[in-house]
Formats: structure tokens, sequence, C-alpha cells
């Protein structure tokens, strides 16, 4: 799932060797509650998110971006201090005239948020709906919403291609540290290893 001249991923190092990026890559979010539907895309699980007429509410710096999709890998796509994370979690956003992509690792324990909660939810009312490839569902969850999920915490930047094939264009990143990770239930873990 690599290509030879992408610029991203990249290893994510200690959060000690790195210094506050506040002037250009302000991040500011509410992305309010959503659908959930899902899919199976062999090597990542695919979920929506509505397209909200407020898109004001997610910003970047000072520019206006909505949701265009989320994805679920496991393992991660980037490495956190030389080492894949259990899972990750790639909100991409447009609008403006820009690409973001915000990064999220997921690993597996005991201390479960909201948010955690929430793709615990996902991955065991959804997945067993989507075994195999190309299939897609519905799910009834009320509190779909990545405020929930995104954490409130200081986090990387840099910018690179995309992550996955075609491997172009141009995207800024915002990569949360591993030790700011959702945790999730091994169990959910395990079952998404089954699908993906």
């Amino acid at each position: 799932m690599s290509c030879d001249r992408s610029t991203a991923p990249i290893n994510i190092p200690s959060s000690n060797s790195v210094y506050p990026c506040d002037l250009k890559c302000a991040y500011n979010f509410a992305y309010g509650n959503s659908n959930c539907n899902i899919k199976n895309e062999q090597n990542y699980i695919h979920l929506s998110y509505d397209q909200r007429s407020d898109a004001k509410a997610i910003r970047y710096n000072t520019l206006n971006l909505y949701v265009q999709e989320v994805r679920l890998y496991s393992p991660s796509l980037h490495r956190y201090k030389g080492k894949p994370a259990a899972a990750e979690l790639l909100i991409i956003h447009g609008g403006d005239g820009v690409n973001l992509i915000v990064s999220i690792p997921i690993v597996a324990g005991s201390k479960i948020s909201k948010g955690g909660a929430l793709l615990d939810s996902i991955i065991e009312e959804g997945l067993p709906r989507i075994s195999n490839l190309g299939e897609s569902a519905s799910l009834g969850i009320d509190n779909y919403n990545l405020d929930y999920v995104v954490p409130k915490k200081p986090f990387f930047s840099y910018s690179g291609t995309l992550p996955y094939p075609p491997c172009t264009g141009k995207f800024n990143y915002i990569v949360f540290d591993i030790d700011n990770a959702i945790n999730i239930r091994s169990t959910s873990l395990k079952q998404l290893r089954k699908v993906i």
C-alpha cells in the first residue's frame, strides 16, 4: 500500500523533540452529530460523515473545512517512535482550497473515553455486517460525533502527499501523539483485524 515517491506517512518522534506550533497550525472544531454508514474497503474501513451546512465549525488556521471521509486502518499508517500503532483513524477534510488530514492513533487499553466507547460501538455493531469486501451498512448510533474522538491535546503538524494511493497531492497533517491515543477494548481491536 506504500508509494515510492510519497512524503507521507512519516514517523512521529517523541513529543520532547518538537516545538509548539501556534500560528501556522491552529485547529478548531465542532463537528456535530452525523449519520454513520460504514463500508469494507479491504485495507481500511470507510466511515461516512454528513457534510454540514455550518462548515465554519471546522477551521484550520483561518480556513473553513468540512469532512470528506473518515478512514479506519489497522495497523496505523504513521509510525510512532518507530513503531506502528494498533490502529489509526484518519479524518480527511477539504474546503477553501486546502486539504487537511487529522490522524489519531488507536491502541488497546482499559481507560476507555467517550470516543473510545463510540469506536467500540461502531466496530462491534458494524463489522459483523461488513465482513466481506464492498459490503456496507447503516448504523443506528445516536452519538456519532467526531468531537468525542479528536483529542483536545497538543499535536504534530507537517505537509505531505496522500498517505495511501495515489500518494499525490498536497495535504496538511495534524497527527496526535501515541501518548494521547484513543483506547478501545482489545476485543474490538481483534475484530477490526479480522475484517481488515
